[in-house]
């Protein structure tokens, strides 16, 4: 059964262009380019969103039993949607929804399961077998609301946004048996795709790509099991791809992501391109990410902070996790592993340090970076039974004509980063240090472990202190690991 939206009225909202140009430029996190600007559809005055006629479509199309509603090519300016069960929404080539630039349209609904926010503009909640599919594009028109609070000169973070811009921009709460193929999706205020308690779900062949701000994850998977990400392309200024666990407050012994599968895909992030917590309440168990591009642009400020990021900071544990075949370029630090209680403990009540087990990292390869990589648990609950092999890194910055004096410090609740025991002024200007005792890699409260075939590469400097470091570790064996300084590669003249 097929639904044409335009049979609903949802014919294409005549749009007025606007263009909003960045003024200031630097952010405590991002810098953008000089002429930075972007142009946004608004809706013309008293004008009826055709969200009204494609939430209509969908409604007959899942009243009669489900079906397919299809979006011819064309412009559609829309508020807040739901997807209903049974129901494929089929954006065909050409197609383009554009999300409302004004903010009233998403105050008229109740905030999701996500938190006290406004909806964004899917919001589905305790659906199954629906999909987004068919080529077309989903736009958040995200400078709407960012521009305008950058040119104010913000000194805060995440919050000085709050209530100027919509939530999370495609949410699935409490659903199953999801698709979400050959589409893309652009420009998103907040995350932009985000599985909350579902199960069976498949992403593939989608594009995601932001213009940059903070809080923009490309793809979430929050207490999901049983999810497929392949083939997709991820240009992100927060995470990449983040599996979360106890965003959903709720204590019953089932929060966690099992069973995921993440392949094919090309991430850039300025954060980290695969992560792991920190929202670490339940388990993560079974993952598997592999044959994977991160990269990071000429163009971006500064590398992605971490290639891959392992944090389990409430309580929580991962175990059976398997990061393979993943070329790197321009990450701060390859991998980084760490358990560390959170600061605020009353968030998740989490009474001692989580854990981390059964964690196997092969086959990276890794240009560009400057951090030292690391596995560091607590006293008492180290990270234990880990592999790491197959491991090719070439450094180019943060060397040290003496070692460091200071002792790293314990895990005293610092936030995950790779520069975590060391400075932070969020990576501007290469000034942040890592302040480890060891540039190849530095290992820490961890057991049962193996290193083998480690390779890195200091190109255009030298560095004074240890190649590996182990600390606290019994039982960790390195074997076949070497290193080298040469000058810094200049490619041919053309």
């Amino acid at each position: 059964m097929f639904k044409n939206v335009r049979d609903y009225g949802a014919s294409g909202t005549p749009a007025r262009i606007r263009t909003f140009t960045l003024t200031n430029l630097s952010e405590r996190w991002i810098s953008y380019p000089p002429g930075t600007c972007a142009q946004v559809r608004f809706p013309e005055e008293d004008a009826v969103l055709d969200s009204a006629g494609i939430q209509a479509a969908v409604d007959a199309a899942a009243d009669e039993g489900g079906g397919t509603v299809v979006v011819p090519p064309g412009d559609y300016i829309c508020g807040p949607m739901k997807l209903r069960s049974g129901v494929e929404l089929k954006l065909e080539p050409g197609a383009r929804i554009w999300a409302s630039p004004n903010l009233g349209d998403y105050m008229t609904d109740a905030a999701n399961g996500l938190g006290k926010e406004m909806p964004g503009l899917f919001s589905t909640q305790g659906v199954s077998d629906c999909a987004i599919t068919g080529g077309g594009e989903i736009h958040g028109q995200s400078p709407r609301w960012v521009i305008p609070w950058m040119n104010e000169d913000p000194s805060g973070w995440a919050a000085s946004l709050r209530g100027k811009r919509p939530g999370r921009m495609i949410v699935f709460e409490d659903c199953s048996n999801i698709r979400i193929e050959d589409i893309g999706i652009y420009d998103a205020p907040r995350w932009c795709l985000v599985f909350l308690r579902s199960g069976r779900i498949t992403v593939r062949g989608t594009e995601i790509r932001g213009f940059d701000v903070i809080n923009s994850d490309g793809i979430d998977i929050v207490d999901s099991q049983d999810v497929v990400i392949s083939g997709c392309r991820i240009h992100s200024c927060d995470d990449g791809i983040c599996m979360k666990s106890g965003l959903s407050r709720k204590p019953d012994g089932k929060s966690g992501v099992r069973r995921v599968s993440v392949s094919d895909c090309i991430v850039r992030s300025l954060c980290n391109a695969v992560k792991i917590g920190t929202e670490s309440y339940g388990v993560f168990e079974d993952i598997a990410v592999g044959n994977m591009v991160l990269h990071n642009l000429p163009s971006d400020p500064r590398g992605a902070e971490g290639g891959i990021n392992v944090a389990i900071c409430d309580g929580g544990a991962a175990r059976g996790i398997h990061f393979h075949d993943i070329v790197m370029h321009g990450p701060q630090c390859p991998f980084y592993c760490v358990v560390t209680p959170r600061k605020n403990k009353s968030t998740y009540s989490a009474t001692e340090p989580g854990i981390i087990e059964d964690l196997s990292i092969c086959g990276i390869q890794a240009r560009n970076t400057v951090f030292t990589p690391f596995i560091i648990g607590c006293p008492g609950h180290p990270i234990r039974d880990f592999r790491i092999s197959g491991v090719h890194i070439i450094k180019t910055g943060d060397f040290y004509d003496s070692p460091p004096a200071a002792v790293v410090p314990e895990c005293g609740q610092q936030y995950p980063t790779p520069f975590m025991f060391g400075t932070d002024v969020w990576g501007k200007s290469g000034l942040c240090r890592d302040m480890l005792p060891a540039f190849g890699l530095y290992m820490r409260d961890a057991c049962r472990g193996c290193v083998t075939d480690f390779e890195v590469v200091c190109e255009g400097g030298t560095d004074a202190r240890d190649f590996i470091v182990c600390e606290r570790s019994p039982d960790v064996r390195i074997r076949e690991t070497s290193s080298l300084c040469r000058d810094r590669f200049e490619p041919p003249q053309q």
